[in-house]
């Protein structure tokens, strides 16, 4: 009987687990699809299929070291707070404005690389990165009142 409970009790935690993992990885892979192909096709291999490092790094051709580190990379970005923000929450902001966000803080393109695609000055696009930089600590920021 002890063990029986502890069997059920073992199951029951497995299932939570792979419950929260599942909410995760589905969390995660709706943030993904602001980035490229390439990255979400990387992203899927490692957290839906369940590939090892080792064998992604082996069907892409690069080494497990630099597949480990453009992983890192990638999921530092998606798990950013303001990243995070601007996706799930950033509705609220005009589009233009989301869009050059997402590819300043999710992608990394540069303040100049974001002027020439969007055909603004650079001064411009810099006054919108601190507007949404403003923007994300006051929706971290419990409203008063």
């Amino acid at each position: 009987m002890l063990l029986s409970n502890a069997n059920q009790l073992s199951q029951r935690q497995a299932d939570a687990r792979l419950t929260a993992q599942k909410g995760f990885s589905e969390r995660l892979l709706k943030r993904a699809r602001f980035l490229s192909e390439s990255d979400q096709a990387l992203l899927r291999m490692a957290c839906v299929s369940r590939m090892s490092r080792r064998e992604i790094a082996r069907l892409l051709k690069v080494s497990p070291g630099n597949l480990c580190r453009r992983l890192q990379k990638l999921l530092a970005c998606l798990h950013d707070p303001l990243v995070v923000n601007l996706i799930e929450r950033g509705q609220l902001l005009p589009a233009d404005i989301r869009q050059l966000g997402i590819e300043h803080f999710l992608l990394r393109l540069s303040l100049p690389a974001l002027a020439a695609k969007h055909q603004m000055s650079r001064h411009r696009v810099g006054a919108i990165i601190e507007y949404l930089r403003g923007w994300n600590a006051a929706m971290r920021c419990p409203s008063s009142g």
